[in-house]
């Protein structure tokens, strides 16, 4: 326990001393921690069996295999063409259902009262000047949305999220600046560069990004897929989400996207899809035992550890996560299985604005936190100093490395505080003897390969 809270205030203090967040902050996060020991004991009991009985057993079982593997091998082939016969039929299903009822853009929408699962929505752009006619004008439509409690229709656009089915239609959207200078494919392309962005899904595990698909009637489709963490469930999740932009024979443009959570579908999920296939007259990519592989698969193998504060994206050593009980706004800090104060080493990250004018001087970063400074800043011993500016993949660094000692507790720090045209990173290693990793050698790595926006 004494270690626990010895390494909290060194971290409290470092970072008082270096970024300005708050001490008690962190003290508050152990004041009632309790440390807890507990053994458990597994017993196994194994029976051997006698070896003529085994020499038996493996006669008959040989006997056996050989006279069902024919059988078996006749069932498999007639399973394979029950399930090629069933596929074609769903899909005979499939096309002949998306042509009853209404369409989007078509004629005769409004009032269908034939979707159980859908109800009407009417979009409506704002008001513009038509170039042509000098009138005032605005663009309307009809559509149909999953019925939900919360759906949400707001002028161009329409929300609902039901049964797993996270559904949203916009109509004109906006894309970029210029996009009516580009072929449809070109601009939803645009869109799934900005919607998956990495330096803002760093979340998203094993992510797929299909490409662009011309379809007709001048539409475009895609499909993205990935896993994500529930921390709350404590366990991964499938998300497939199919983009539909299209634009209508009225001249209008509509885009459609269509997100499934296989963690929260039910047995009706797949009815309200068909009903969307019907109306919006794209496939949406949904299979839910495909869903359930892909996260099974990635749980029992996860290979990405990447975060990112929105500026800084790098990767962390398997195992380590955000300690959210003492990160801030300005401050993130990261330690094996997010608990610094059980692992007893971090890396913490803060990142502070530039204005238009200012810049950093590192030779001044290192002078106004020298030994002496930091000694009285942090109110503890500070042995084994060193700075020195230096070169890094990000950029030029100044580096400040030292020891710290407090009421015969020690700890080896590092420092980086590197400065790009808007921003001033501050990187920090701490760890105590008998520490569970080397955070230094975890810090030096995210220096070597992280990336800057």
């Amino acid at each position: 326990m004494k270690k626990k809270i010895v390494l909290c205030l060194l971290l409290g203090m470092l970072m008082t001393a270096l970024t300005g967040c708050d001490s008690d902050k962190l003290m508050e996060t152990f004041a009632g921690a309790e440390e807890e020991e507990a053994g458990d004991e597994d017993e196994e009991e194994a029976e051997d069996e006698d070896e003529d009985k085994k020499e038996a057993k493996k006669k008959k079982d040989k006997d056996e295999e050989d006279a069902e593997a024919e059988e078996e091998a006749d069932e498999e082939e007639e399973t394979e063409d029950e399930e090629e016969a069933d596929e074609s039929e769903k899909k005979k299903e499939k096309k002949s259902k998306k042509s009853d009822g209404p369409v989007l853009g078509g004629d005769d929408v409004e009032g269908y009262e034939g979707f159980e699962y859908l109800y009407e929505e009417l979009l409506m752009t704002d008001t513009e000047e038509n170039e042509e006619t000098g009138k005032k004008e605005r663009k309307k439509l009809t559509v149909y949305i999953p019925d939900d409690d919360y759906a949400t229709a707001s002028g161009d656009y329409a929300y609902a999220n039901s049964m797993g089915v996270n559904f949203r239609v916009e109509l004109e959207p906006y894309i970029r600046y210029d996009e009516e200078d580009y072929l449809p494919e070109e601009n939803l392309a645009y869109h799934l560069e900005n919607q998956y962005d990495p330096f803002y899904t760093a979340e998203y595990k094993d992510l797929v990004i299909g490409d662009v698909e011309v379809l007709e009637n001048d539409a475009v489709t895609a499909i993205v897929e990935y896993c994500e963490y529930n921390e709350w469930d404590e366990e991964y999740f499938t998300v497939f989400t199919t983009y539909y932009l299209v634009e209508l024979e009225n001249g209008e443009t509509v885009l459609v996207t269509v997100e499934i959570d296989d963690s929260e579908t039910t047995g009706k999920t797949d009815f309200l899809i068909e009903e969307l296939e019907q109306f919006y007259q794209f496939d949406i990519d949904w299979d839910k035992d495909r869903a359930e592989q892909k996260r099974t698969n990635y749980a029992a193998n996860e290979t990405e550890n990447t975060y990112s504060t929105g500026s800084f994206l790098f990767e962390l050593p398997m195992g380590w996560k955000e300690d959210t009980d003492i990160s801030d706004y300005e401050t993130r800090v990261y330690s094996p299985d997010g608990d610094m104060a059980f692992s007893g080493c971090m890396v913490a990250i803060a990142e502070e604005y530039l204005s238009y004018d200012e810049t950093v001087d590192l030779q001044a970063v290192i002078d106004e936190y020298s030994e002496e400074e930091l000694a009285a800043d942090m109110g503890a011993e500070v042995t084994e100093y060193a700075a020195e500016i230096c070169d890094t993949a990000l950029g030029k660094a100044a580096k400040i490395s030292y020891a710290v000692e407090m009421d015969g507790e020690s700890a080896q720090s590092v420092i980086y505080v590197i400065a790009t045209d808007h921003d001033v990173y501050t990187f920090m290693a701490m760890q105590t003897e008998g520490a569970e990793e080397d955070a230094i050698v975890v810090l030096d790595g995210i220096i070597a390969t992280g990336q800057i926006r």
